[in-house]
């Protein structure tokens, strides 16, 4: 392909071309820090009218060198394109927390021992600095008599998919606070309780287990949800902004007593560890 210069300044001697990298047959060579695009400047001169010639036909070579500093491919992009960087954060392993908080969840509580008039505020949450924003969910929590998941004695005060089930309890006041305070934190609150199986007791210890998820922003689903009872209207609602519709038949009162009644009212305390 045969281009001409675009400014030519005889004073100077010089000629400008304005070329793109990838016109005029340039090739590209890539190396570890590098990309290289390389090409040749060929001067014929015009044969004059004598029949005597003092110049030659030349071959300059020119090479255009620059840093590679992220991914970069001479092809469009498309959409399910995932830069390589992206994906070396995706792979870094996630840490989450489930926390017991104080009274205006400002930090952590300092006690481990509550009272049954006592609610209990939670936090769950995830760092997700080094990722694509994330959305966090508690898909279920569990209160059980000791940290073996075969604990004879338990409560499922979450599931469904994230589904706040204690709210359905008369003397229950249990909700996840909303809107959230950020989508990578979920907080909820629950009324203290004990077993009554072994209500002669005066200090139960009570382990909490929860199974927490985190999704990309805007995959909120019936699999993906953080929903409370709304006992003044009676329906089901969610942190992030929506009624949903949940089978009742799944979520009645009498499905949540579980294996092993529990109480909220009389003489003990509960521990947390």
């Amino acid at each position: 392909m045969q281009v001409l210069y675009n400014f030519l300044n005889l004073t100077a001697m010089t000629a400008t071309f304005d070329v793109k990298l990838r016109d005029c047959g340039s090739e590209i060579h890539v190396t570890d820090d590098k990309f290289i695009y390389m090409n040749k400047l060929v001067y014929i001169p015009v044969k004059p009218d004598s029949v005597i010639m003092r110049t030659g036909r030349t071959v300059l070579p020119i090479e255009c060198v620059y840093n590679r500093v992220t991914n970069v491919s001479s092809k469009g992009l498309q959409p399910t394109w995932i830069p390589i960087f992206s994906t070396k954060m995706v792979n870094t392993s996630l840490t989450f927390r489930l926390t017991l908080m104080n009274d205006n969840w400002t930090a952590p509580t300092t006690t481990k021992t509550f009272s049954l008039s006592s609610v209990l505020n939670f936090e769950a949450s995830v760092d997700s600095s080094n990722h694509y924003p994330m959305q966090l969910f508690v898909d279920r929590c569990r209160a059980s008599e000791s940290a073996s998941m075969d604990s004879s004695r338990s409560y499922n005060f979450i599931k469904h998919h994230g589904c706040l089930v204690d709210g359905l309890q008369k003397d229950s006041i249990a909700t996840f606070k909303h809107p959230r305070v950020q989508p990578n934190v979920l907080q909820f609150i629950i009324n203290a309780f004990y077993f009554s199986s072994d209500a002669q007791n005066p200090l139960q210890e009570i382990y909490i287990t929860c199974q927490v998820k985190v999704v990309p922003i805007g995959q909120t689903d019936n699999r993906n949800k953080a929903c409370f009872y709304d006992k003044m209207h009676s329906r089901w609602l969610s942190v992030d902004g929506m009624i949903l519709s949940v089978d009742a038949a799944l979520l009645e009162p009498a499905v949540l007593r579980e294996s092993t009644p529990m109480a909220r009212s009389g003489r003990g305390q509960w521990v947390n560890l």
